[in-house]
This record gives C-alpha cells, structure tokens and sequence, in this order.
C-alpha cells in the first residue's frame, strides 16, 4: 500500500503545479509557453510513475502512468498530451524496447487521439458529469491497459502468468485508476473555480474604485461641458461658413464626451427602476428595429430567430440599452458588411439570448480583456459601454459570455432567468 500511496501522489502533483501557473502567473504564462511547460511537468510525473511503481503478488509491477497523460489531454491540450506521451513513450524505450516497449506505444497513440477528440465535449459538462465521465474514461483506459499487457503476455507465451494473479490486484489497479482520476478531475476543477472567483473578486474592486472615481467627477464635469456647448451654439450662428464648420466639429466632440460621461453614470449609478415582466421577442424586434438604419449604413443584415412565449424580469429600458451596445458593437465589428444573427430559447429554466455575428473575431487575449476599465477593440472606444452591459446583466441575475474566433465572428450569450411564473407564456 505504501507504493501504491506513493504513486498516486506522483500522478497528482502536476496539480499542484497547474494551481500555481493558473492562479498566479496565468498572464505571465500563454498559449504555447504554458502547454509545453505543463505537459513536461505530467511527463515528468509519468516518468517517475514508471521509476517508482507498484509491487504486488509475486513481483507483478504496475503504476499509474497513463492518470497525468489523460489529465494533459484534458486540461492542457493536445499538445501538451503529446508533450507528455513523447516524455513517457520515450523513457519506456529507455528502460527497454522489443514488444512491451511497441504495445505502450500503441497505447499511447490510440489514447491519444481518442482523448483529444472527446476532450471539447468532455468540457462541456458540469463538474458531477465530468467526474462520471472521468470515472468511465479512466476505466476504458485501465482496460485499453490490461489488454494490452494481456496481449503481451500472450506474445511471449507466459499468459498463465496474469492468470495466476489475484482477481483483487486487478480490482485494485481498477480502482486505482478510478480514483486517481476522479480526484485529479475534483481538484483540477477546483482550482479553475476558485480562479474564476478570485478574478470576480478582483474585477469587482475594480469597478467599485471607478465607480467612486465616476459618481465623484461626473457631474461637476457635465454641467460645465452642458454651459460650453451651449454658447458654442449660439456663436456659430453669427459666424461664417468656414467657421462654422469648426464649430460644428468642436460641438461634435462635446457630444462625444457627454456620451462618454453618461456611460460612467450608468456604470456608476446604474437605474434601480422596478422590474416587470417582458416579452424576450418584443424587445429584441424593438432593438432590431431601432438599430436597422445603422446596420444598413454598414452593410449589415440583422436576422431574427425567437421562441414565442419567453418572459423575463426585468427593466425596459436597461434591457434595450443591453441589446442595443451588443447589436451596434457586432455591426461595428463587421467594416466590410456582414450578417448579424439574433437568436433567444429556453432550453431549461432560463431565458438564453444569442447575438453572432461574421465580423473580424477576437484573440484569446482579447476575448480575456473584455470588460476590463478602458479597454476596447476599437480604435476610438473607451470600453464603458461594455462595461455597463455587463453591470446591467448582473444586477438582472443574469450572465452574459463571449466566444470569438479571428476571421469567423463573434457570438454573444445572454443569459436570464425565466419570469416571475417560472414558465413560458402562452
């Protein structure tokens, strides 16, 4: 058992390492960098699986090598798991090749790409499913094993060998691998949610010190802005045409700022009007409606696709102003013209909202910004108006998520709880 305790904690400190880079150098580390880093830490954990494996019976070796290959896959991609196959099929050689060293190959190679065709669906499960699937997974992989080593004792003739093992050292090597498993997915899980909050966390602080900053300047900067504007209007009347012009550029830009500043009240004192409920399709016909003209000025096409009878709680015209930001940034998004795709369900007990467009995309790091104070894709954005959609959504219990991908568009989620019945209308 003390071998068995000591493999296991082999196969599970990559974790420790995944926690580390996840939660506190995630930015220093990206893309490529953190693939191969951590699919050299799972070889590593493979290797020493190998170099430090079970003894059971009378002298029957095995260890659990293949936990940390599965969990690169998973959590770090397929090419961090070819990172680690490469580390562990490599070091296999090294100990000793002929006919055991060509079935870990085999294994490895149909692990391998089986694992790295589930690993998207595998993600798209919540945290009970994936540990289910885990389970289930790591057993077809304990039994991928078996057969493999079977088919080796079979090759060189000594297939009696296996059989006079105990039927308890296999169910024990299966339970082995079951539960490694599990707890490498429990874990693994828990430190990408506990990242998430901490991030929430820290975005939250943020916005509360802009909110401070927002609700201090705002005012005492609108009203003399409001007094400029105004003799700016009456001036030009009595000037020039050239002049004019000039006039009429400045009074543009002191528009511009007004906006400017009313998205930092927004964000800073968003409206606490009473919610009611609305009809998900009426409000998203009157925000196609409303922005049809902008979207005809860039050559854009709005399509509609909504389920009848969808309620939320919620405010009018916070509602609007979340759907027109997100309407008028996908038009902005598509320069040479494009479809936008405006779609809204309820496949369970939420209403979820759906906005894609064709436009450029967004990177990984772009996608990670969103949000963030003053930053924007946009050549002359200030970020505000995304950050008062987002704050909008929040304080109607609802989420909003981005999916982008460069060259193809960009699809918006929103989501809302069901009205106040807790069903659709008729």
């Amino acid at each position: 058992m003390a071998n068995l305790l000591g493999n296991s904690l082999i196969a599970l400190t990559p974790i420790y390492f995944f926690q580390i880079l996840m939660v506190n150098q995630v930015r220093r580390c990206k893309g490529i960098q953190y693939q191969l880093l951590m699919g050299t830490l799972c070889g590593v954990s493979s290797v020493l699986c190998m170099t430090f494996p079970v003894v059971s019976g009378d002298g029957f070796l095995w260890d659990l090598r293949w936990i940390p290959f599965l969990m690169s896959i998973f959590y770090v991609g397929w090419q961090g798991g070819l990172v680690t196959g490469a580390l562990l099929v490599s070091y296999r050689l090294y100990l000793s090749g002929g006919p055991a060293f060509y079935t870990v190959l085999i294994v490895a190679v149909v692990l391998f790409l089986f694992l790295s065709a589930i690993r998207l669906w595998f993600h798209k499960h919540d945290l009970r499913r994936k540990l289910a699937l885990g389970a289930c997974l790591s057993f077809v992989v304990y039994a991928f094993v078996m057969a493999s080593i079977a088919f080796y004792f079979k090759y060189i003739g000594n297939i009696a060998y296996l059989v006079s093992q105990s039927p308890w050292l296999y169910a024990l090597m299966g339970a082995s691998y079951i539960i490694a498993a599990v707890v490498s997915i429990l874990l693994i899980e828990t430190s990408l949610y506990n990242m998430k909050m901490q991030e929430k966390l820290l975005r939250a602080e943020k916005l509360r010190v802009i909110s401070e900053l927002a609700a201090s300047i705002a005012h005492e900067v609108r009203n003399p802005l409001t007094v400029v504007r105004g003799f700016i209007q009456l001036t030009k009347e009595s000037m020039d045409e050239r002049y004019r012009r000039y006039m009429n550029t400045a009074i543009a830009e002191l528009d511009r700022a007004e906006a400017i500043i009313g998205n930092y009240l927004s964000f800073a004192k968003p409206e606490s009007e009473t919610a009611e409920e609305l009809h998900v399709g009426e409000i998203l016909e009157g925000v196609a409606d409303v922005m049809s003209a902008y979207a005809l000025m860039h050559h854009v096409e709005i399509k509609m696709h909504t389920e009848d009878g969808l309620v939320i709680l919620a405010n009018k015209a916070n509602l609007k102003q979340i759907f027109i930001n997100l309407v008028k940034n996908s038009i902005e998004a598509m320069p040479t013209g494009g479809i936008i795709q405006i779609g809204a369900s309820a496949p369970d007990d939420e209403v979820i909202i759906k906005i894609f467009d064709t436009g450029i995309g967004m990177t990984p790091e772009q996608l990670e910004r969103l949000g963030e104070p003053y930053y924007s894709t946009k050549d002359k954005g200030t970020g505000l108006g995304l950050m008062v959609t987002q704050r909008l959504v929040e304080a109607m219990n609802g989420t909003i998520r981005f999916e982008s991908e460069v060259g193809k568009g960009t699809t918006v989620t929103v989501s809302f709880p069901l009205g106040s019945n807790g069903s659709l209308t008729t």
